[in-house]
């Protein structure tokens, strides 16, 4: 029995990224570290998301977290001995979590409408963007 052709490919790419990636962290000052994470892929990739683990860091230890214009989620979590950081850089994922948002708001008695639509509403990164639609959540 074979994996579909997404899975095996999605594995291709996921092995690619853990042989070629390059990961440098700066301390830029007393409080603020950047991470640099450069993911090179082939001519037919689609990374639509990755987790990086972060070891020796927690939460709590978080004041804040920015990404560029190429992330569209960023999200983190506690995760063993360090956090785990996960990135998005799909196109249209805001487009994605307002659509879930809308189901809820035309349903709003479906308790799976809210979960859904919270789960991608909090995988977006922080913006003006985010914080209108987890308000429509309320």
């Amino acid at each position: 029995m074979f994996g579909t052709l997404r899975y095996i490919v999605g594995y291709y790419e996921y092995n690619y990224y853990r042989l070629n990636s390059h990961i440098s962290i700066a301390q830029i000052d007393a409080s603020s570290f950047k991470l640099t994470v450069n993911l090179p892929g082939e001519k037919f990739f689609y990374y639509p998301s990755t987790t990086i683990n972060l070891p020796g860091i927690s939460m709590y230890d978080i004041v804040s977290i920015e990404g560029n214009d190429a992330l569209t989620g960023l999200s983190y979590a506690d995760y063993k001995d360090g956090i785990m950081l996960n990135i998005d850089c799909r196109k249209y994922l805001f487009e994605h979590a307002e659509n879930f948002v809308k189901r809820y708001e035309a349903n709003p008695s479906d308790a799976s409408n809210k979960a859904d639509a919270l789960y991608f509403v909090n995988i977006l990164k922080e913006s003006a963007k985010k914080e209108a639609l987890k308000k429509r959540l309320q």
